[in-house]
């Protein structure tokens, strides 16, 4: 990325992480009561995404104990105007303050957004390139640039509107950044998504195209994926501004289900370019990027204890649960009856049950306990087991009846308990019911099956990596 080598005088932004991009100078901050005051400064984006700013604020301003603003606006030491007027939000100052025996005021920053313009504001761009983090791949067409002799991957996207145009590109140190993400499970961009800007000039269309890549990559390789700044290049391909966008990522995981590797590159496409269309049309009703793909991702974080991922997955299948139901075509329905129905039911099952107990002898706080309203009332509540199955043939996923029935077993455990299945059944529910050989056998057990729910959600059938196996991914075929 052009200008991520240069560097402030004192290289403040090492204090919260390692820089991808840095600029200096000299600017104005405007305050939330309207005041401006000049500051020396050092902006930039970090590796994992977060967008800051420092201040050395000269003279001193000696006013608040927070500095609240709504705006900033500098020069670099490049000649580069830089400008943010979007959340700006005052963080701790962690750099070591000057030694030199001067008083001075210094504040520090997380910006919702900064755009760096290189070149006169007039001049028209003609392409941008998206800086994305942590997507894993091979190309399909060979290019070069200068001495670069990389592969892109080029892709035709197919959403309600016309068709988008893009492909993604290596960064000349590509191979270095991906062994080192891998071995460190950190975050850093690995590529750029490249594209002509439309003829109106607008990008906001496409930055929704690949807000919506970016969540298709994510499935793809099993770990967050997003882009973190959008850089403009004119007709001469120079680079003539740039926006960094401070967005959520996580670190690397190891977890592709479309194989990264040479072998896969070609499904890699097919995944990308077949399963846009799909999750543009079941993305709002799925609320696909509102949550669900995100709590699937989140099963799969390697930094977390094997429990805590449990627990995740519980979640992740409720939100499944629950966005099915919602559908407006639903073939399932929460409740047996119907509620109102139901309802007008409550009392007299209350008073039956009441009374049988009452003959058993049991205590009347008890009987209460058990014949309350809500206890009743959930009776009337579909099983876990019958959202599974209508699911499953919603989306055309052919699983064997012991698959599902240990699926729901796990899952009630994690849900009701807590706990995994291999540890908290019963004997009895061993005999109806045999776990896994261990609790890591079962969590990678119920990945898969989500696995595949997603990958048949989103309309693939063809070879994905199958995890069933602990740490032995098996190219197998989804149909």
């Amino acid at each position: 990325m052009p200008g991520s080598d240069s560097a402030f005088e004192q290289n403040l932004l090492k204090d919260y992480g390692d820089p991808i991009a840095s600029y200096d100078g000299r600017g104005v901050l405007t305050l939330r009561d309207g005041r401006e005051v000049s500051c020396k400064f050092e902006a930039g984006q970090l590796r994992k995404g977060d967008v800051l700013l420092l201040c050395d604020f000269l003279p001193p301003v000696l006013f608040l104990a927070t500095i609240s603003a709504i705006r900033f606006e500098g020069t670099t030491s490049e000649g580069y105007r830089i400008s943010c007027d979007n959340r700006i939000m005052e963080i701790n100052y962690l750099p070591d303050l000057p030694r030199d025996g001067r008083t001075g005021s210094f504040a520090a920053f997380r910006l919702g957004e900064m755009n760096v313009q290189m070149a006169d504001s007039h001049t028209q761009a003609r392409s941008v390139r998206f800086g994305v983090t942590n997507f894993q791949f091979v190309g399909t067409d060979a290019q070069q640039s200068g001495n670069f002799h990389f592969l892109t991957l080029p892709l035709k996207l197919k959403g309600v509107n016309s068709p988008t145009e893009l492909s993604i590109r290596p960064l000349e140190r590509y191979t270095k950044i991906m062994c080192r993400i891998r071995t460190l499970n950190i975050t850093d961009v690995t590529c750029e998504v490249v594209s002509d800007i439309p003829e109106d000039g607008s990008i906001g269309r496409l930055k929704e195209v690949i807000d919506d890549l970016c969540y298709l990559m994510s499935v793809a390789r099993g770990t967050t994926i997003q882009w973190i700044y959008c850089n403009h290049y004119n007709a001469a391909d120079e680079c003539i501004m740039r926006t960094h966008s401070p967005r959520i990522t996580k670190p690397f995981s190891t977890s592709s289900i479309i194989d990264p590797r040479v072998d896969g590159r070609d499904e890699t496409k097919v995944f990308l370019e077949q399963g846009y269309g799909v999750y543009v049309l079941k993305r709002d009703s799925y609320g696909l990027n509102r949550g669900t793909i995100d709590a699937y991702l989140d099963v799969k974080a390697e930094q977390d204890f094997l429990e805590t991922r449990g627990a995740k997955l519980a979640v992740a299948m409720e939100m499944l649960k629950a966005v099915f139901l919602e559908l407006p075509d639903s073939p399932a329905k929460e409740f047996v009856l119907d509620e109102e129905d139901f309802k007008k039911l409550v009392q007299p099952i209350s008073e039956a049950v009441d009374k049988i107990l009452e003959q058993k002898g049991v205590e009347k706080d008890d009987r209460k306990a058990i014949c309350g309203d809500k206890k009743i009332e959930g009776l009337n509540r579909r099983a876990f087991r019958y959202f599974i199955d209508k699911l499953c043939k919603q989306i055309g996923l052919k699983v064997e009846e012991r698959e599902i029935k240990l699926f729901v077993a796990c899952r009630d455990k994690l849900v009701h308990k807590g706990r995994f299945y291999y540890e908290a059944a019963t004997e009895q529910e061993r005999e109806k019911c045999p776990p896994l050989p261990s609790k890591t056998h079962e969590y990678f057990f119920l990945v898969n099956f989500l696995d595949r729910i997603f990958l048949k959600l989103l309309g693939y059938s063809g070879v994905y990596i199958d995890w069933r196996v602990p740490w032995k991914p098996d190219r197998s075929q989804l149909v």
